[in-house]
């Protein structure tokens, strides 16, 4: 893939620095009536602390240990130290703005619509699942930041400090963990109802009859239905679903469900459970929370022991109900022996809407068992065709028209309604994650399943040209240059950007950025076929040279040229087994001199 992620996050960081530090002072985003907001502030600070905490090269909690490179392109923000203590300032500077009476709060206004009318100060003040996902992760960061970075602090102010902002970062992280547990929910319903019907129609891709098609997903479903029968903290705890003649769909709300229980926790959970209106689980909503529980299951939370008991007790919590929901999907979108209802692009919500930008989110999903298919061979050519037409039909891949309605998917992004919130003012609508970075990561992500296949060379060439696309699309001059989103230049009839660049696009472009990183550091399972090649070869190798060395012609002046035949070979055999290609070609080079001493020696 074209996207050389280290050079193109250090180019995203020097645009960053230029665009909100200035004269010592660190701009945050404003919405339009001028307040802050959590969602806004933790995508601008997570630009920064995401790739300093998920890559090594990239750490800035040990300034002494920081990169060249790295820390050139931060150098606005001043040298290693200075770095580090203007992130602990910004971290506390968060942690403090999005707080009442002491208490956390995950409000995010600038993420809300109410059409042509004004938010309501109910709306304005409701906790959204985006706020408590993106806090779990920005916590998490925080916390194994400051970890770290005490460790080169002397001074016991700042250790002070430090010890304050770790209690505060806590003490957030439980609440969006609560939070998180409270906008869970598990919503029954009747076969014959219009969306037992929708859910017929999707799942039924051979024509049968739609009895014995919900029969089948029912006899499908039963490990999902017993999961989510040992739910006992949090929404969803308290639905029966032992009528196994009901349907049921699983996920996350876009904020704290209507009648959701308290939490009850072995310790105090330091926050009051504010009352929810939010009603049945949404795609987009549920595909927003994976990565957060994710990051709370990661080897760097494990090892850095990020997690108090009682938050470990509620990451299980949040744990099964991920993988419940999880498998929900992946047997739904990939149920029956014919096409996927997946492959029926695009997906149907309920209500009738259908959306490329839905697709994406139950993707997300559904994939994530892939690696686990016994038949996961042959899926890739259609999961590889899944994402082709995703990006045909978002005319990523293909010019837009005038007026092309697929611009709407982008700017300003599917419209998600937000079922309940008209019990606090106007219905509501928010708008799905920028649907460009979310297609690519996905296809990151497949792509590192996909190595050394013909689906692979097809999912690089799709990334290539998605990231042309995003490239396309940075902001060229004014507030935010370099930055995103300018759709303009890929779609004409979208509008100029005002203020300042859209940190959530930003944030996910960082965030492929990352994981495109992440991917080209590990190391690629070895074919076994190539195992096997390099084991021939050594074979050979090995026999010719023993061939030389018995007839001793080491001793006609040839000594240094088997020495270093025998170090390749020695080499070779050392990685064979977890490095194949590179043990052929150093067995090549052996063969090659090897035979050239054979033709010598012949013609003497």
């Amino acid at each position: 893939m074209r996207m050389q992620p280290r050079r193109r996050l250090l180019e995203i960081w020097e645009d960053v620095a230029a665009a909100c530090f200035a004269d010592g002072t660190w701009r945050w985003p404003e919405g339009p009536d001028g307040e802050r907001d959590s969602i806004c502030d933790a995508y601008q600070l997570l630009t920064l602390l995401y790739p300093a905490c998920e890559l090594a090269s990239f750490r800035l909690d040990s300034p002494d240990q920081a990169a060249d490179d790295v820390l050139e392109a931060l150098r606005p923000l001043g040298d290693g130290i200075e770095v580090a203590k203007l992130l602990l300032r910004l971290m506390a500077d968060y942690l403090r703005t999005h707080t009442d009476d002491g208490e956390p709060v995950f409000t995010g206004p600038s993420r809300l619509s109410a059409g042509d009318h004004k938010l309501t100060d109910e709306q304005r003040r409701a906790d959204l699942t985006e706020a408590f996902a993106l806090s779990v992760t920005l916590t998490l960061d925080i916390i194994g930041f400051v970890r770290v970075f005490r460790a080169s602090v002397t001074r016991e102010e700042i250790r002070r400090e430090i010890r304050d902002l770790e209690i505060l970062a806590s003490t957030r992280l439980s609440a969006a963990m609560v939070g998180l547990l409270r906008s869970f929910n598990v919503e029954v319903f009747e076969p014959q109802s219009s969306r037992g019907a929708l859910l017929a129609r999707t799942v039924n891709q051979t024509g049968a009859s739609d009895r014995l098609i919900l029969d089948q997903l029912q006899q499908a479903l039963r490990e999902v239905r017993a999961r989510l029968r040992d739910l006992t903290i949090g929404s969803g705890s308290s639905v029966d679903l032992d009528n196994p003649n009901l349907l049921f769909e699983c996920g996350w709300s876009w904020g704290v469900i209507r009648g959701a229980p308290t939490v009850v926790a072995a310790g105090s959970i330091p926050v009051s459970q504010r009352r929810g209106v939010a009603d049945t689980p949404l795609i987009h909503a549920s595909a927003t929370v994976i990565p957060a529980v994710l990051d709370l299951l990661s080897p760097r939370t494990r090892v850095l022991g990020l997690l108090d008991d009682e938050q470990q007790r509620l990451a299980s919590a949040l744990q099964l109900r991920m993988e419940a929901t999880c498998t929900y999907w992946e047997t739904v979108a990939l149920f029956g022996d014919g096409p996927w209802p997946l492959e029926d692009t695009p997906w149907r919500m309920p209500g009738g809407v259908e959306s490329e930008s839905a697709s994406l989110a139950v993707f997300q999903m559904a994939m994530r068992g892939l690696r686990f298919r016994r038949d996961r061979e042959s899926a890739f050519d259609r999961v590889v065709g899944i994402l082709e037409e995703l990006a045909l039909t978002a005319r990523i891949t293909k010019r837009p028209g005038a007026g092309d309605p697929a611009t709407a998917l982008h700017v300003p992004g599917f419209p998600v309604a937000l079922p309940g919130s008209d019990e606090l003012g106007p219905p509501l609508v928010s708008h799905a994650s920028p649907f460009a970075p979310a297609l690519l990561q996905r296809v990151i992500v497949m792509d590192a399943l996909m190595q050394g296949t013909g689906a692979g060379q097809r999912m690089q060439r799709l990334a290539d040209r998605i990231w042309t696309h995003l490239e396309a699309r940075r902001i060229a001059e004014g507030p935010g240059q370099g930055l995103w989103d300018d759709a303009r230049t890929v779609f004409a009839a979208a509008p100029a950007p005002s203020g300042p660049p859209s940190w959530a696009f930003t944030f996910d472009v960082v965030a492929l950025l990352v994981t495109a990183a992440a991917t080209t550091d590990e190391r690629p399972p070895p074919d076994p076929q190539l195992v096997s090649h390099a084991r021939a070869l050594l074979r050979e190798a090995d026999h010719m040279l023993e061939q030389e060395l018995m007839l001793g012609l080491a001793l006609r002046g040839r000594r240094p040229l088997l020495g270093t035949i025998e170090a390749r070979l020695r080499r070779a055999r050392e990685i064979h087994d977890s490095r194949p290609a590179a043990a052929i070609g150093l067995v090549n080079s052996a063969l090659t001199e090897l035979d050239a001493l054979l033709a010598a020696r012949e013609w003497e």
